[in-house]
């Protein structure tokens, strides 16, 4: 059985995979493997969490003045098959709890069923992973999760070819005197033909708000669990590192990004595909 198809599983007390500090004038970041499963829904197929070709890193470092004392992320996404926006259930029907989070565009929050933040490394304990940030720590605290997802060919609906995953990874205030705000973010994808390994591959980073889009679908989260999360800011300082393991390659897609203050810093070992073009708005 391929490591592709290993049932996957979350392990908050695993060791992530190990990634370079942030750097603002070197949009570089070093990775590596450790073969580990850092995998974000259990499932008993891997379906957007368990994958044999990379996993990816998401730091963010305090800079001065930033004020927050619980620095968390936020992971939007969009499912694409055979290039079409679709629900999550149209490729893995145990994901239908998610449709109901989906917003008309097809964008929704990464979670798993249960938790009650749209936090990736946020208080939902029994699911979330990573550390929260703290910039009023001595020394500040760095905020740190990760992601692997993964599909094989028995996957894919009958008759599919491709399935395409495209993220949106946002570092987030949640308190503190800048809640509220986002400091950045990062774009990276996932993509699965049939026949062919899975690959994953960042896109790269930009400050700013997340977008329309990336907003719509963390109101609709929340909305549908009444949860108050702190209102959006527009303070953008920071580094976000993507590091992505293991050999990647094929087309995917891609992000248009304008100038960086704070970096979100893409690492790729392996062959890099080139982008198409895609867009949160």
């Amino acid at each position: 059985m391929s490591t592709a198809h290993i049932a996957a599983r979350r392990l908050r007390a695993a060791a992530p995979p190990v990634s370079a500090p942030a750097h603002r004038t070197a949009p570089t970041a070093q990775a590596t493997s450790t073969g580990r499963d850092y995998s974000r829904i259990p499932s008993s197929r891997p379906g957007k969490a368990m994958s044999a070709t990379g996993a990816v890193n998401f730091d963010y470092t305090p800079e001065p003045g930033d004020k927050s004392t619980k620095i968390v992320f936020i992971q939007v996404m969009r499912e694409r098959l055979d290039g079409k926006p679709c629900k999550p259930s149209t490729i893995l029907p145990e994901y239908s709890y998610q449709d109901a989070d989906t917003t008309n565009g097809f964008h929704h929050v990464d979670y798993k069923q249960g938790e009650k933040d749209p936090y990736y490394n946020g208080d939902d304990q029994a699911y979330d992973v990573g550390v929260q940030g703290n910039a009023m720590a001595r020394p500040p605290v760095t905020a740190h999760s990760w992601d692997a997802p993964g599909l094989g060919d028995d996957d894919l609906p009958a008759g599919a070819t491709t399935v395409n995953y495209d993220f949106r990874t946002a570092a987030f205030s949640a308190a503190g005197e800048d809640a509220g705000t986002y400091y950045g973010y990062a774009d990276w994808a996932f993509e699965k033909q049939r026949g062919i390994a899975s690959t994953t591959k960042v896109i790269g980073n930009r400050t700013g708000g997340p977008g329309g889009n990336f907003i719509a679908a963390v109101r609709l989260f929340n909305r549908n669990r009444g949860f108050a999360m702190p209102g959006e800011g527009g303070r953008l300082l920071g580094g976000i590192i993507g590091g992505v393991l293991g050999g990647l390659a094929g087309g995917l897609l891609g992000f248009g990004l304008g100038g960086v203050g704070g970096a979100v810093l893409g690492g790729v070992l392996g062959a890099a595909g080139v982008g198409l073009a895609f867009g949160f708005g």
